[in-house]
């Protein structure tokens, strides 16, 4: 099983900072309002392991994910293995394959990376609505990956889907 660049994570976790943001702001108003309150020194340290909890979480989790998502060209069909908490297996078939896109945001690109999009036949033209995504993929290899599902697609077509 293929797995995503290691700069996936940092752009994983471009996505989750909004969250972590604000989550950072409602614990500091929280906080300022407990402490504003003078409740006990366990409130204030449940409230300060919460906090601790969350941006833990908001950090591991798109390590964790990136670490679990895996991609593979199987002879018939590109298999996409993700998920943390629930685990998603997704096999496309090359004869359904109608286009591979290849994006990369202003962060991609700093990071050297694509996001690879895998339409099919009766999918959206809209990268959102894509069959397959693979986030995460080195430039190099993006490229490789498109041409190589182009050729084994190409290559089903030719022969009526043997």
């Amino acid at each position: 099983m293929r797995r995503l660049s290691k700069w996936a994570i940092v752009y994983h976790f471009a996505g989750q900072v909004l969250f972590a943001g604000v989550a950072l702001v409602v614990l500091t108003a929280v906080a300022v309002v407990v402490a504003a309150s003078a409740i006990s020194n366990t409130q204030l340290l449940l409230v300060s392991l919460f906090g601790i909890i969350a941006c833990l979480v908001s950090i591991g989790y798109p390590v964790l994910w990136v670490h679990l998502f895996g991609y593979q060209l199987d002879d018939e069909e590109i298999v996409i293995e993700k998920g943390v908490i629930a685990k998603s297996y997704d096999a496309i078939p090359y004869d359904r394959v109608q286009n591979i896109g290849i994006e990369r945001s202003l962060l991609a690109r700093m990071l050297g990376i694509s996001v690879v999009h895998i339409q099919t036949a009766g999918s959206h033209s809209d990268s959102a609505k894509a069959e397959g995504t693979l986030p995460g993929i080195p430039k190099n290899t993006a490229q490789q990956l498109r041409d190589e599902i182009i050729n084994r697609s190409d290559g089903r077509k030719a022969f009526g889907g043997l």
